[in-house]
């Protein structure tokens, strides 16, 4: 089992990742994934393009994470 800050995490990703929202992460998911970080829409993602998704996506999951450990206390 996951540590619950792990879960919770994980399932931030999961819902990232599932564009629509299936519950389940297909190729259209990916495709939509793929075009959210091919921010200049050149159908290339670059290391820039890629670090600014993964630091926009890194900072919903620590701000969920820190909100998970305020219900804690």
């Amino acid at each position: 089992m996951l540590e619950p800050t792990l879960a919770i995490v994980a399932n931030g990703l999961f819902l990232e990742f599932d564009a629509d929202h299936s519950g389940h992460i297909d190729m259209s998911d990916m495709n939509a994934l793929y075009s959210r970080m091919d921010l200049n829409k050149d159908t290339s993602v670059s290391r820039n393009e890629f670090e600014t998704y993964m630091t926009e996506v890194m900072t919903v999951l620590v701000i969920l994470h820190l909100q998970a450990q305020d219900f804690d206390s």
